[in-house]
């Protein structure tokens, strides 16, 4: 899967939909992500529904929707890993979903933290 450099615009969108994700503001996220999903194509086009996908999932959690936070994260994990996002700390983050997921597997007993929706995308990005 082949990807290509983003243009500055592109960029820009990336790092708005970042910016709310790390705000805790996943539905602006998946909102913003969106309409540069939909322009994009090849790898690039992976990876913002990677992203997307983790946004959702964090939305569900946080409306105790833990099976649908589960499935939208290992989805979201596949497509920023293989191949790794450039524009992300990938590892850091996958090591970070792969907490997220093991969480999520108690939270059906007990009430989620509200730490494991506060971890951040750290973007790679040059500003």
């Amino acid at each position: 899967m082949k990807s290509s450099a983003l243009t500055d615009s592109q960029q820009q969108v990336l790092l708005e939909g970042i910016s709310a994700f790390n705000q805790g503001q996943y539905y602006d996220c998946h909102e913003i992500l969106e309409a540069l999903w939909m322009d994009l194509s090849g790898a690039n086009k992976r990876w913002v529904q990677g992203l997307i996908q983790l946004a959702v999932a964090c939305y569900h959690a946080s409306r105790h929707n833990y099976k649908g936070a589960a499935s939208l994260t290992q989805a979201a994990e596949q497509k920023l890993i293989d191949p790794p996002c450039p524009w992300i700390e990938t590892e850091a983050l996958c090591t970070e979903i792969r907490v997220y997921l093991k969480a999520l597997s108690h939270w059906k007993i007990q009430p989620p933290s509200a730490d494991y929706l506060k971890w951040k995308i750290k973007c790679q990005l040059a500003d």
